[in-house]
């Protein structure tokens, strides 16, 4: 399968009458002292077979959420900067490095005592029709406050009976849905809670910028390169640059546009006018070098207003 697959593509595994399901909860494991390391998982089974009518009530609510996010949203690609309530995003399995450690970590683990897994990040979905396989997955709400030192209880007829064990909730909605080579991303923040997309903008953003290097426009490329890639806030830029269609494949061809806009806009970073170079020297014009380069400064027809696009 393709990059072309939609949301409407996962809603018939969902809601196949011939699916099989298993339920998984995942650890999370940062790594704050390396920022760019790959986050690493644990993966927990739980065992849910023999209990069909679970299953099917809570797949069955998922797939009622997932077909209300077709009907009433739009896809678009995950941008970094920005959220609209009316979208819902995606991105290629491939943005992110640690997709592949995920999907393998799973099948690994048996719980044998739930109760030692409630600090878990997320809970998972596994379903499979055949060959098609969809991941719905979603933050774990643990109740922790009231599982250490709150009361649960259960009401059954005018009893109220307190309820021992520890408890976990599990709903009809899904953060994240992973089939084939995609991800749709239904809660934007999800995406940062499960991948290290430090990582994944950092790489993509090399990938986008690497033509300005071939072009041999940029005095001390490897510094420009270096500061976007080190800086979380400039590699997502970078991306959401490279999704409205900006790109760096010829930069500063128009010498005499690219003067004016250094002068009318005091963008402090100079200009070789003998070599035809932008100097980059200090990691501080980084914003104002990017911009530049991929034409992001405007001037409007009639009133001459002045500014910068997305601002």
């Amino acid at each position: 399968m393709s990059n072309a697959v939609k949301l409407s593509d996962v809603i018939p595994i969902v809601t196949s009458k011939t699916k099989s399901v298993t339920l998984s909860f995942v650890r999370v494991n940062k790594h704050p002292q390396k920022k760019q390391d790959k986050y690493t998982y644990e993966v927990y089974s739980a065992n849910i077979s023999g209990k069909q009518s679970f299953q099917n009530e809570l797949v069955d609510s998922v797939g009622q959420y997932l077909i209300s996010i077709d009907q009433n949203k739009k896809e678009k690609v995950f941008d970094a900067l920005t959220q609209k309530s009316d979208w819902y995003e995606s991105v290629p399995v491939g943005f992110v490095s640690e997709y592949d450690d995920l999907v393998n970590a799973f099948g690994k683990n048996q719980i044998t005592q739930l109760s030692d897994k409630i600090e878990t990040s997320f809970y998972v979905l596994k379903i499979s029709v055949q060959a098609n396989t969809v991941y719905l997955i979603r933050r774990v709400n643990g109740l922790k406050k009231l599982n250490s030192s709150g009361i649960l209880a259960a009401i059954d007829g005018n009893q109220l009976n307190q309820i021992s064990d520890d408890v976990i909730g599990l709903d009809s909605v899904a953060d994240l849905v992973m089939y084939s080579d995609k991800i749709f991303v239904l809660t934007h923040s999800a995406l940062g809670a499960l991948f290290n997309l430090r990582t994944a903008f950092a790489d993509s953003a090399k990938k986008i910028i690497q033509p300005l290097k071939n072009s041999q426009k940029i005095q001390n490329y490897d510094l420009l390169e270096a500061t976007v890639v080190q800086n979380l806030g400039l590699s997502k830029m970078v991306a959401n640059m490279a999704n409205k269609g900006r790109n760096f494949k010829n930069p500063l061809s128009n010498e005499p546009r690219v003067l004016s806009t250094i002068k009318d806009f005091s963008l402090g970073v100079n200009y070789d006018l003998v070599t035809h170079t932008l100097i980059f020297d200090n990691p501080d014009q980084a914003v104002a070098a990017l911009r530049l380069i991929s034409d992001y400064y405007y001037e409007t027809t009639q009133n001459g207003d002045m500014g910068v696009v997305d601002e």
